[in-house]
């Protein structure tokens, strides 16, 4: 009997040790421990591990003490050098221009909550100017010159609130939710010229000359506040413990305040001459200047902007709309004089996403 019990400890023991040999261990600085099989990770960003309950989950680096992995040696956060290279996309285009595009840090956050679930912020801002110029001549209808540009900015701060699957759980629904305020301030200002002379005669009767100049300084400011409403709720089933799919639905509200002011000043100089020759000659001449100054203010609000969507996909199709990939991204565009009107164009323009 004494050998039995003795064989049986044994084969426990061996048995426990070989299990916590397989198994990988995530301490986590808040003292809870992670147990699992570590798929993947990149030092200073982020750790992916299947649990002990076949649960897919991505920790933050910031959020770990040090982690254990079956085939190595623990690894402690603070003894690593952070210098991983950051995911960076440097596109360069004759026709699109120049793109530079770099994903952030806190994208791992927004990974994370499409994993786990739970309650994140994201921020995001841009903006752009826009230099437009055109130069058009033409013997029938004058010469025209514009010259403007246009100033734009825009943010949005949003809650995010997202349930996923679980498969552990048999839980086979999923929901997500945002709640956000947004803001835009746009800015544009145009100048155009156009000059025309205007001739006509009729030999040994008369002959005038007519010259016309227009001149057009056109502003125009609009403010916009918003909310950022919206739910997404599918309903699908586990084709594996880690595969989720299903059918969708959205429905997005987007409340509006805008208010447009516009101001525009016209400025008209006309100077005429004429000579008549019979029956006696006669020189007649007129100036005409005219200064014109316009201001038109609107305001509405619009109740009326709400979207319906029916997706069919999985976990990504049920947060991709809401969360957006954490990015820096810059962009720049000259376009040459193109087309009979000469338009040339000067775009340039940063976008910043990111989460907490």
């Amino acid at each position: 009997m004494k050998n039995l019990c003795l064989v049986v400890f044994v084969f426990l023991l061996i048995s426990f040790n070989l299990f916590s040999s397989e198994v990988d261990q995530v301490f986590l600085k808040n003292g809870q421990v992670v147990e699992g099989i570590v798929q993947n990770y990149e030092i200073g960003k982020y750790v992916e591990i299947v649990t002990l309950e076949n649960r897919r989950q991505i920790i933050n680096w910031d959020q770990i003490e040090s982690l254990s992995l079956a085939s190595e040696d623990e690894l402690k956060t603070d003894q690593v050098e952070h210098n991983n290279k950051p995911d960076i996309k440097l596109n360069i285009d004759a026709k699109k221009g120049f793109e530079f595009d770099q994903t952030l840090d806190s994208d791992q956050l927004r990974l994370n909550w499409e994993s786990q679930g739970g309650f994140i912020k994201s921020y995001d801002f841009a903006v752009n100017y826009i230099l437009t110029k055109m130069d058009f001549s033409d013997s029938l209808s004058g010469d025209m010159k514009l010259d403007g540009f246009g100033f734009g900015y825009n943010a949005n701060l949003n809650l995010l609130k997202f349930s996923p699957p679980n498969y552990a759980e048999n839980k086979y629904y999923s929901y997500a939710a945002k709640l956000g305020f947004s803001v835009g301030i746009n800015a544009n200002m145009f100048e155009t010229k156009f000059e025309d002379v205007i001739m006509d005669s009729v030999p040994g009767v008369y002959s005038s000359h007519t010259n016309i100049e227009v001149n057009n300084d056109i502003r125009v400011g609009t403010m916009e506040f918003g909310l950022n409403l919206g739910v997404n709720f599918g309903l699908g089933k586990f084709f594996n413990p880690e595969k989720w799919g299903g059918v969708i639905l959205g429905v997005a509200w987007r409340p509006t305040w805008q208010w447009t002011e516009t101001n525009t000043t016209t400025i008209t100089d006309i100077w005429y001459a004429s000579e008549i020759y019979v029956p006696y000659y006669q020189y007649i001449w007129d100036w005409d200047y005219s200064e014109d100054i316009t201001t038109e203010s609107n305001t509405q609000f619009s109740w009326s902007a709400v979207e319906f969507t029916l997706d069919v996909g999985g976990v990504k199709a049920m947060t991709a709309k809401m969360a957006k990939r954490a990015h820096i991204r810059l962009n720049l565009m000259i376009v040459p004089p193109i087309g009979e009107y000469n338009i040339s164009m000067l775009y340039l323009g940063m976008g910043v996403v990111w989460y907490r």
